[in-house]
């Protein structure tokens, strides 16, 4: 079993994302710093999952600390932030689609390179800003399938946009109002043509019917306390899991949300990020500010194909049995809160994390877990 590797910033961070590869097996992830008295960047972190190694591009990022990346599920070149925009008179969190400069000598941005540079490179490249916002942008997404739209959320307010990278412009095709909450978060449904988005507003977690933009569903106290994170299974349509301050995670189908299908107490403080598996979506990635990051193992909720071991023998002419529903590893490499936890696009084993204190861990999924699913 390899150890992690640990990549440090100079500033701290709490933005973190995946990046497309295209068809190569490369690793790449996007990590944003937050600081007020520097200027902020981009570190785009390659890695090397034969040698173990991290390699890295730096971006200046002119606008602001950064909040939330979001990178495009197409081109490894494009990426959405989410900045605290700060004059003399207001600071307010706007968000743009921003372009990663190509490496020198190249005619388009690769994660093949080695990148191997010690200090800013270029600075991200304007593609088009998202105005129109009436407070705090907080949270940005992708469409699954669709490369011109986006969705972005304020505090009580959905958005989809339609974009034009060419012509770098932008327009809100469509709004909804959400009852004003502080905190939020957001996640684009893959299943159902992709017309169903959801959010965290507060304690609860409604589901917006993209088609008439009117709410879908809502639960209204997923959570004791705040909701700080949602992603939905990939293989099964109608499940999808939350994350709050009450240090749980609760599993939901939207037929029926009366009462959650299951919930984990894995984490000792509030969860900040819950992410599943894009291959096997019974393993599920969670971080909080406990410093802990936690594989989770839910066999019961699972499609079929990944609730069981791939052999039904196991040499002795039994069948193998799942993997219980639980906790399955924790990482403990942090030492700050950890707010974001992502899985690679490309290779579903391997995932990172970023703690407040800038630190970034590319890790693992332990080599005993793999065996159980697919040996």
């Amino acid at each position: 079993e390899t150890g992690a590797a640990i990549y440090g910033l100079e500033f701290q961070a709490r933005a973190l994302t995946a990046q497309f590869c295209g068809e190569s097996d490369q690793i790449g992830f996007l990590v944003g710093t937050q600081t007020l008295r520097h200027e902020n960047q981009i570190h785009l972190l390659n890695y090397n999952d034969e040698t173990r190694k991290i390699s890295r591009r730096i971006f200046a990022h002119p606008k602001g600390e950064i909040w939330h990346l979001a990178a495009s599920p197409r081109a490894s070149d494009l990426v959405i932030s989410s900045y605290n925009n700060v004059t003399a008179s207001k600071a307010e969190i706007n968000a743009s689609v921003l372009r990663l400069p190509a490496p020198p000598g190249s005619g388009v941005a690769s994660v093949s390179e080695v990148f191997d540079s010690t200090g800013s490179s270029s600075p991200v490249q304007d593609v088009v800003e998202l105005p129109g916002h009436t407070s705090n942008v907080k949270g940005t997404a992708w469409h699954p399938s669709q490369d011109n739209k986006i969705a972005t959320i304020d505090q009580n307010t959905l958005y989809i946009w339609d974009i034009d990278v060419a012509s770098k412009n932008a327009k809100a095709a469509a709004t909804a109002q959400m009852p004003k909450a502080t905190e939020q978060a957001c996640r684009w449904n893959p299943h159902q043509n992709a017309t169903i988005f959801a959010t965290a507003n507060d304690m609860a977690v409604r589901g917006w019917d993209l088609r008439t933009m009117q709410e879908a569903y809502c639960i209204k106290r997923a959570h004791e306390q705040c909701t700080r994170s949602l992603d939905f299974n990939p293989n099964v349509p109608h499940y999808f899991v939350t994350s709050g301050d009450d240090c749980k995670l609760k599993f939901w189908d939207t037929r029926s949300l009366a009462l959650p299908l299951l919930q984990l107490n894995v984490h000792s403080h509030w969860v900040w990020s819950v992410r599943y598996n894009h291959s096997y979506d019974q393993l599920l990635l969670s971080s909080g500010s406990d410093s802990m990051v936690v594989l989770s193992s839910v066999a019961s909720l699972a499609a079929p194909l990944c609730a069981i071991d791939s052999d039904e023998n196991a040499g002795d002419g039994s069948k193998k049995e799942p993997i219980p529903d639980g906790g399955v590893a924790t990482f403990e490499e942090h030492e700050d809160s950890v707010y974001a936890a992502e899985w690679s696009v490309g290779v579903p084993w391997i995932f990172a994390s970023v703690s407040y204190d800038g630190r970034v861990v590319i890790n693992h999924v332990p080599r005993e877990i793999q065996y159980k699913i697919w040996m």
